[in-house]
């Protein structure tokens, strides 16, 4: 008895095979775009946090006396391992005064804002207190 051995597709089977593979990539495809620029949103977002995190620094390491309205944000960051930034742009909210019985301002709450984009829509804000020494 001879069999008849005629092992290939036919021309149904490669096209379903491509069918099914086709629609199994293209949302994987999809995802990996979306990704990339959650991955793009999450580098911004961290450059920005270093940056208001040095400036929190530098404004920190004042003289209690000097942190006052007229500090600006300088986000020339050429001594850092960062490369420059120039769509960043800062803000520094007038600091907050607490006050001792006496009325002498005893501490301060200094928030710096960070922003980011085309129209500034993205931003990171951070907080923190500072006290007379």
């Amino acid at each position: 008895m001879v069999k008849n051995s005629n092992a290939g597709f036919t021309l149904i089977e490669v096209i379903l095979a491509i069918a099914i593979l086709a629609i199994a990539l293209v949302p994987i495809f999809g995802y990996m775009i979306n990704s990339q620029g959650v991955i793009r949103h999450a580098d911004r977002r961290e450059k920005a946090l270093i940056l208001a995190q040095q400036e929190l620094e530098r404004i920190k390491n004042m003289d209690y006396d000097n942190i006052d309205n007229t500090i600006t944000i300088d986000i020339d960051n050429t001594n850092s391992d960062l490369d420059k930034y120039p769509d960043y742009t800062g803000t520094f909210e007038p600091p907050v005064h607490y006050y001792n019985a006496e009325g002498e301002s005893i501490m301060k709450t200094i928030i710096i804002t960070l922003s980011w984009g085309d129209s500034n829509e993205h931003s990171v804000t951070l907080k923190t207190k500072v006290a007379k020494r």
